[in-house]
């Protein structure tokens, strides 16, 4: 089972890969201040590629939140 997110750094275009893992899951995306930029609800089924687009965001460090069922998971991104 992983969550990995590449490329890391980026412009603002990635990707995470969830595998191992089945149910529901919420992934939520926010700013170093906290800020909400993205919330997506997603079912996995073994395996799931999400892709990102965060070029209208400022550069920095972001957060991917992957929560559900036994999941609670926190990985960093950084935009340049």
């Amino acid at each position: 089972t992983f969550i990995e997110v590449y490329p890391n750094p980026n412009e603002g275009l990635f990707t995470m890969e969830i595998a191992g893992f089945t149910g529901d899951f919420r992934i939520v995306v926010f700013n170093s201040l906290g800020q909400i930029v993205t919330d997506n609800e997603v079912a996995v089924s073994a395996f799931h590629e999400e892709k990102f687009n965060l070029t209208d965001q400022e550069s920095g460090l972001y957060f991917i939140r992957i929560v559900g069922g036994d999941v609670n998971e926190t990985r960093r991104v950084v935009v340049k």
